[in-house]
This record gives structure tokens, C-alpha cells and sequence, in this order.
């Protein structure tokens, strides 16, 4: 059996680390897709109860009662640990008008 060479055992390594290198992407790939279905959650099955610390801007008393330009700018989802990113909020605003509006007079009032 007969020894590496230093150049060949450099060669192994870099296809080693080049194979890591793919390994992990393909992981951080597949977790974000992950993040991004559990964050689909709340909204596909409309359980909005475990949003905290609402937050809305855009208020416009001159629009009573409609608040036409209010939306959500923040929120705390309790069930995950973690703030609403950008998406889920838009998502939120542009598909729950009704609870949206509730949740709104319950911040002003």
C-alpha cells in the first residue's frame, strides 16, 4: 500500500469540503422551504388566535369607521416564538379584511 501524495490528499480534502459545501445548501434549501410551509400554517387553517402584540399602521381617523389605509405593520406568533415576517403579514392583510378590521377597533379602541 503505498502513501499519498500531499497534492492528492489536498485533492481529496477540496472534493470533500466541495461535497459539504453542496450538502449544506441543499439543507439550508430544504429548511426554508420548511419555515416557509410552517409559516403557511396559521393562514391555511385561519388560526389566527395565536398572533399577540398587534400592531397596526396607516390610521386615519378622517376614514372612520372604514380605515381604509390601516393594515398590520406587526405581530407576535405566540404558537412559533417569533414576529410575523413581511410576507405573512402582507398575506394577512390582503386575506383576512374581517378580522383584520376587528383587530384594528380593538388597537384604536
Amino acid at each position: 500500500m503505498r502513501n499519498k501524495s500531499l497534492e492528492e490528499l489536498i485533492k481529496e480534502c477540496e472534493q470533500s469540503a466541495l461535497e459539504a459545501k453542496k450538502i449544506t445548501e441543499k439543507v439550508l434549501q430544504e429548511w426554508t422551504k420548511l419555515e416557509k410551509d410552517m409559516g403557511k400554517e396559521v393562514f391555511e387553517y385561519k388560526n389566527l388566535d395565536d398572533l399577540e402584540e398587534l400592531y397596526f399602521e396607516g390610521i386615519d381617523h378622517t376614514d372612520h369607521p372604514k380605515y381604509c389605509d390601516a393594515y398590520l405593520s406587526n405581530a407576535y406568533w405566540n404558537k412559533m416564538e417569533r414576529d410575523l415576517t413581511d410576507e405573512e403579514l402582507d398575506y394577512i392583510n390582503d386575506n383576512y379584511h374581517s378580522w383584520i378590521h376587528e383587530n384594528l377597533m380593538n388597537f384604536i379602541y
